[in-house]
């Protein structure tokens, strides 16, 4: 997956900065790996010392309950792991509605004037409108750190009480009201 990321990464930068550079890789091939849950019986014969698993990723919905079952400890970091997320996000949403990467690429390629066109100047996200699909833990980071800027936010998420949104500061609403 992170070769993937670079990958496009790096083609994006050069479609800005180079475009008549093209860059021919060859990607790996993804690799389903075989991961098999232990079960209450071989976590208490193989592993009868264990008093803790850490998991530094996401949910432990899917692996945890053998574990648990069986006395052992199961400790996350997802919720540490959001705040980077959610901080990266709002960053990239306050850049996006100051029309940073558009006129990034504009004046690389020196057409100042096209730049200063495009908005007449005037850049800023007063009052503009920014949609989130899902309210979970970084969702609700995001919304939260959206809190200081006064902008019109919408929320997808079907599980999301009426008492959450109105907490986050987020409006209610349909997918296809969000990309509308």
């Amino acid at each position: 997956k992170t070769v993937r990321n670079i990958h496009g990464f790096l083609v994006a930068v050069l479609k800005v900065y180079r475009p008549d550079f093209t860059l021919h890789t060859t990607l790996p091939q993804k690799v389903k790996p075989d991961i098999s849950i232990p079960t209450e019986e071989e976590i208490k014969t193989c592993l009868p010392a264990l008093k803790a698993v850490f998991y530094g990723a996401g949910s432990v919905q899917g692996f945890a309950r053998p574990f648990l079952n069986s006395g052992v400890k199961v400790f996350s970091a997802w919720a540490a792991n959001a705040v980077p997320v959610a901080e990266y996000t709002v960053a990239q949403i306050i850049l996006a509605g100051k029309d940073f990467f558009v006129q990034s690429r504009l004046l690389a390629a020196e057409d100042r004037a096209a730049a200063v066109a495009r908005h007449g100047g005037h850049f800023g996200n007063y009052r503009k409108r920014v949609g989130l699909i899902g309210c979970g833990m970084i969702g609700s980071l995001v919304a939260e750190m959206l809190k200081v800027y006064d902008l019109e936010v919408l929320a997808f998420d079907p599980f999301m009480s009426p008492e959450k949104a109105e907490k986050l500061g987020v409006t209610p609403c349909s997918l296809e009201e969000l990309f509308s």
